[in-house]
């Protein structure tokens, strides 16, 4: 199972906390839902949008990136489990290879990743 640092469950407890606070006295001011949450969403931090329901997956092997073909296969493994990788980062260094899926088929990407790479 992948897991997260508790203090970043907190942080991001917090931050839609504030965000659904904000929203509620946006509503209850006349707004409709969809205008209020965009607009608490800005007043927290100017953003422009937040993706929610979303998973970092780091992929990491020594000399990897060098290798022709592995992001294709890793890539691959995402389609099979019917994931789409929403964002691809290559880390300072060759070892890692960091894409986004949604958060409900992250398990299901990294259970994928395990046959192909660690046969588990």
């Amino acid at each position: 199972m992948i897991g997260r640092r508790p203090e970043l469950d907190d942080l991001d407890r917090e931050i839609r906390d504030h965000i659904d606070a904000e929203t509620e006295d946006n509503i209850a001011r006349g707004m409709p839902a969809d205008a209020a949450r965009e607009a608490a969403v800005r007043r927290f931090g100017n953003a422009v949008k937040i993706k929610e329901d979303a998973a970092l997956i780091c992929a990491v092997g020594d000399g990897m990136l060098e290798s022709c073909g592995v992001s294709a296969k890793i890539f691959s493994a995402v389609a099979d489990v019917g994931a789409n990788v929403e964002l691809i980062s290559e880390g300072a260094s060759d070892i890692a290879l960091n894409f986004m899926v949604g958060g409900s088929k992250a398990v299901d990407v990294v259970r994928r990743l395990h046959e192909l790479y660690i046969g588990a």
